[in-house]
């Protein structure tokens, strides 16, 4: 087996949407679906190979399936869901639904917690009773913290981040804006910019595992997810390796199994199986089961922990959704007894392979006797969060030397120079620009007067221009500009302070000088980017009253 891990680092908030929410919400995942992670190298493997999908038929290749497709839609290659990384890179796994702990644990904020694996053979009504009578009747309740990782040592439970919630207004194409006939609220629950996830790819064949490896490392900026173009979906990839031996999870080594011996399967993944008619199983059964393990087993009800949840996808080439799938959940466990001796190959190609449908999309991963302990003193963990020190990865060299390798990357700073400069501008205007103030400011024909101002000054790069126009100004006109509050004093004051004092923007922008951008070959702030950022302040500023009156006077008919 040939297998590729990699690390996924959030730059921008993420939206891998699941079916949860109102129709005008969108809730994600609290990981990164394979699926994704398929798609986007698809994409790759195309753009190289020079295929257009709009014209080409990406399946075939003269009748037969293509390379693309033993690539990405076999199964015999598997995009594992990429999982909230914990400390010491460690790729953390569903939580299994069998663990129990004392119910004011989860209130208190304790580095240690007592967990019951109700799983275990020795568990029943009267084992739970006598557990919850130590603690004075505290009942007991299943374990909520979604993801979890341990070995024979130990095991460690993980809270994720808050997800980022933000409101977005539908706006009509022609007013730029959304109107009283049109506009529409969405809401986006999304993963907070600056996680970390652990992906991993399954392969049989050794070419295939270079190749994919290779489509990895083709950039490490990527983008997946929905709603790319308002801000979303920015990744990083890093530390791509390539292993020949490798198990998901840290459980105790496979052995034999003898007839009548039990056997725990957990489900690390949501897993989609059909029973003999082709629906979707929501209640396994033995028969079921047993032809999807491929040896006779008997379920142990009393010990078995499942459930259900709603599975759905879309197809970007289509531009449609996928059937909505009932699947069993990740972390769902399941006990049974197996009526004939099982050998260990057999059930480390079950771990290897997986169960049921979609298993190249990272669904129907299951672990073999991983938790079998009664009972088990856990930690409280945390995951990886924030800016890491990140290797090189090849694609900016670390020493330039050539002059025109210089020239590059100094025109590429100052282009990021730039977007973080009109960022902050947009950030300036929405926070001092208020609808409620506007009857203060100056008339339109006032702010036209300066804002013609400062279109000669762009054209020369002169603040003089603006600054003996200022001066032409008569007490009429003058005053309205005074009667203005604006930045602790008037607009008036904020006019003739920038126009005479540019290199002061920087402190409206709240941009210093240790800012990276800043730096050698990441940007320059010279007295010519002083003047050119003060008048795009100054139009911004002075533009913005305008369309928030033109834009009342549309809506009031």
């Amino acid at each position: 087996m040939n297998v590729i891990t990699y690390q996924i680092y959030l730059e921008q908030p993420l939206l891998a949407t699941q079916l949860a929410g109102d129709p005008n919400s969108s809730v994600s995942f609290d990981f990164i679906p394979g699926s994704l992670i398929r798609g986007l190298l698809i994409h790759r493997h195309l753009k190289q190979q020079g295929i257009d999908e709009r014209t080409s038929d990406i399946l075939l290749d003269n009748g037969k399936p293509s390379a693309c497709a033993n690539l990405f839609f076999s199964d015999a290659v598997r995009f594992l869901h990429a999982y909230p990384l914990a400390d010491q890179n460690t790729r953390t796994l569903p939580t299994p639904r069998s663990l129990l702990h004392y119910k004011g644990d989860e209130a208190d904020a304790k580095n240690t917690i007592d967990v019951f694996n109700a799983s275990h053979k020795d568990w029943n009504v009267s084992s739970r009773n006598e557990i919850e009578q130590r603690r004075k009747d505290e009942p007991l309740k299943p374990i909520t913290t979604p993801f979890c990782w341990g070995n024979e040592q130990g095991l460690t439970l993980y809270k994720l981040q808050p997800n980022r919630i933000a409101v977005h207004m539908f706006r009509k194409r022609m007013v730029g804006r959304a109107t009283r006939d049109e506009g529409t609220v969405f809401r986006y629950e999304s993963l907070a910019a600056g996680q970390w996830f652990g992906g991993v790819i399954l392969t049989e064949h050794n070419d295939e595992a270079a190749s994919l490896k290779k489509l990895l490392e083709l950039r490490s900026t990527a983008w997946i997810g929905r709603s790319r173009s308002a801000s979303y979906g920015k990744v990083q990839m890093h530390h791509v390796q390539r292993h020949s031996t490798w198990r998901e999870h840290g459980g105790a080594p496979i052995t034999d199994i003898a007839a009548g011996e039990r056997l725990t399967l957990t489900l690390l993944s949501d897993t989609l199986l059909r029973d003999q008619h082709g629906q979707p199983l929501v209640r396994l059964t033995n028969e079921r089961l047993s032809d999807y393990l491929g040896f006779a087993v008997t379920i142990d009800e009393e010990h078995t922990f499942t459930a259900t949840t709603q599975l759905g996808a879309f197809n970007s080439a289509w531009k449609l959704p996928l059937p909505q799938t009932t699947a069993l959940t990740a972390g769902s466990v399941i006990v049974c007894t197996t009526q004939e001796a099982v050998a260990a190959a057999t059930l480390s190609k079950l771990e290897q392979q997986g169960l049921g449908e979609r298993r190249n999309e990272g669904y129907g991963r299951i672990a073999v006797n991983w938790h079998v302990a009664l009972k088990n003193t856990v930690n409280l963990g945390t995951l990886q969060f924030g800016q890491m020190q990140l290797e090189h990865t090849g694609d900016i060299p670390p020493n330039i030397t050539s002059s025109a390798g210089k020239a590059l990357a100094q025109r590429i700073a100052n282009s990021m120079l730039q977007q973080h400069i009109n960022d902050q501008i947009t950030s300036f205007v929405h926070e001092h620009i208020r609808e409620n103030h506007l009857k203060l400011w100056p008339p339109n024909s006032q702010l036209g007067r300066v804002r013609v101002l400062v279109r000669r000054a762009q054209v020369s790069q002169n603040l003089a221009d603006v600054q003996l126009g200022l001066k032409s100004f008569k007490d009429a006109g003058k005053s309205h500009f005074q009667r203005m509050p604006f930045r602790g004093g008037t607009l008036w004051d904020w006019l003739q302070r920038l126009t005479n004092h540019p290199e002061q923007v920087w402190n409206e922008l709240s941009l210093s000088q240790e800012n990276p951008l800043f730096q050698t070959f990441t940007g320059k702030r010279d007295a010519a980017s002083a003047t050119k950022t003060t008048l795009e302040l100054i139009e911004a500023v002075l533009r913005q009253p305008a369309r928030l009156r033109r834009a009342a006077e549309v809506d009031n008919g």
